[in-house]
């Protein structure tokens, strides 16, 4: 209200000196001018230090985060805009909806697989997979309540699905009552049918950040499915890691989503391996692949083969067979339902079977490589290192490389995005080498003197300065946050400055 008046009072007398322009109209319009800069300037500084001092462990986490994404200058990216399509605007919530169904399962079609990998998966589906069994398989035995009640433990407090089923009414029931969802769990595990409503999502969709929010390929799709199906899905995912991980069927390279093993397997692999060749003054070629639609264009069909070949039979296979198949999805915009849509291939977004499942499709991608080079997967974060005395050497053999880990990918109907995928020369000596020329898909690999790889920012003779660099300037960033937000006589309480520090 006072900011309101010192602006109205401001303007009058601007009115006043432009009808009457007098040095005595002149001085009274400097005057309140002052006034008013002085007055909007002093309420900004009390309106900030009472909302800063009004965080507390209270405080609701979302505005907390709203208002450091504020300070950091990032608009939000919740809303849904409207969308154009060849220069035509769409406003009607129902078209938007529908449109961005569309776009998601057009990612998710069979007609961004090349010609050669359709008629590969034509000839390979005509031929069923069967995993009958007799289910003695330790695997195939009936859930147990303690499993039921372990995924229920584990179970974050997340979106409900179609059903309007949340995890905190799963997580409350009593006794009795979870003993009756086991008996239907296990009734579902042990005939084979699964359940059509499980196979359903609700698709919310994100605008991706610093990209046109009316193109509705530059959204993000956050899939919310059944609670019910989740939890089963948990309990179905324990067994099938417990049995991939007793075996080992996983490749050691395989970092992403398992036990005891993290990024920093990789980065310190990496880094032993470059630093080697480096006392032994040799030089090294490193590739980092980038998939394109990894998730949305995984060959179904493909993961059912690959756990027929690693011995899964019975209820454990079946079940993902059910849970891969027909999937059907529908897009809110605001209050307003898409059409129902299929995704035809890929795993599910949000599942929690999606990442193993993924896993154990890439997993033979390693196989490929040659021997004597150094391979790194994190799901889907692959690279590829090549040493060798000789540059020319480090390049024909990692030329070889390549070629056969294009192979292995076209035939298993995943891509390599040519632009993203970057080659990198690591070397400390002090000569001058051309820039290294590995071809993939017939395209020029990009050559770059840094490159990102799960996080951590890698340079030519492994110094690690652009890293630090980088580290340095968010964390001036994060300090500066908390320099604004805390204060010695005003500010947020101790649990709020000590969350935010954390994060």
């Amino acid at each position: 209200d006072a900011c309101k008046q010192a602006i109205k009072e401001r303007k009058k007398a601007q009115r006043k000196l432009f009808r009457n322009p007098t040095a005595e109209n002149v001085l009274a319009f400097k005057q309140l001018k002052a006034k008013a800069r002085h007055i909007i300037k002093t309420q900004k500084k009390t309106s900030w230090q009472s909302f800063c001092s009004s965080l507390t462990s209270k405080t609701k986490p979302k505005t907390v985060w709203k208002a450091i994404r504020k300070i950091k200058g990032k608009k939000s990216t919740s809303s849904l805009g409207h969308l154009k399509v060849n220069g035509k605007l769409i406003t009607d919530k129902k078209q938007i909806a529908n449109l961005l169904a569309s776009t998601i399962s057009k990612n998710s079609s069979s007609q961004h697989y090349s010609p050669k990998f359709q008629a590969i998966k034509k000839q390979h589906e005509k031929k069923p997979v069967k995993f009958t069994s007799d289910n003695t398989e330790d695997y195939n035995q009936p859930f147990s309540l303690l499993e039921l009640k372990q995924a229920l433990q584990k179970s974050n407090d997340s979106a409900v699905g179609p059903d309007d089923i949340h995890y905190k009414l799963l997580t409350n029931l009593p006794e009795s009552s979870l003993t009756l969802l086991l008996t239907v769990f296990n009734s579902i595990w042990e005939s084979g049918i699964f359940p059509p409503s499980w196979r359903e999502a609700t698709i919310v969709a994100i605008p991706k950040p610093g990209k046109d929010s009316s193109d509705p390929n530059n959204y993000r799709p956050i899939a919310l499915t059944s609670c019910l199906c989740k939890t089963m899905e948990r309990m179905v995912n324990n067994r099938l890691m417990w049995v991939l991980e007793s075996k080992g069927l996983l490749a050691s390279e395989q970092c992403g989503f398992r036990k005891n093993r993290s990024t920093a397997d990789h980065l310190v692999r990496f880094d032993s391996y470059i630093r080697n060749a480096f006392a032994k003054k040799e030089h090294v070629l490193a590739i980092f692949f980038d998939l394109e639609k990894a998730y949305d264009t995984t060959w179904k069909h493909g993961i059912l083969s690959d756990l027929y070949d690693l011995d899964f039979r019975g209820h454990l296979p079946t079940f993902i067979d059910g849970f891969l198949s027909h999937r059907l999805f529908q897009v809110r915009a605001g209050s307003t339902l898409s059409d129902t849509y299929e995704q035809e291939m890929g795993v599910p977004q949000g599942s929690i079977l999606s990442p193993v499942l993924f896993s154990l499709k890439i997993n033979n991608i390693v196989k490929s490589v040659l021997k004597g080079s150094e391979a790194s997967l994190f799901v889907d974060d692959f690279a590829l290192c090549i040493r060798a005395k000789f540059l020319p050497h480090a390049q024909r053999l990692m030329q070889l490389c390549v070629n056969s880990v294009q192979d292995w990918i076209s035939n298993n109907g995943f891509k390599f995005s040519t632009s993203k995928t970057v080659c990198m020369h690591f070397c400390n000596q002090r000569n001058h080498f051309a820039e290294p020329s590995i071809l993939l898909d017939k395209t020029p690999i990009k050559v770059v003197s840094e490159a990102k790889f799960l996080g951590v920012v890698f340079d030519r003779t492994l110094s690690y300065s652009s890293h630090v660099n980088y580290l340095k300037t968010n964390c001036l960033k994060a300090l500066d946050i908390l320099k604004v937000v805390g204060h010695t006589d005003w500010g947020a309480d101790q649990k709020t400055l000590l969350c935010l520090y954390r994060a």
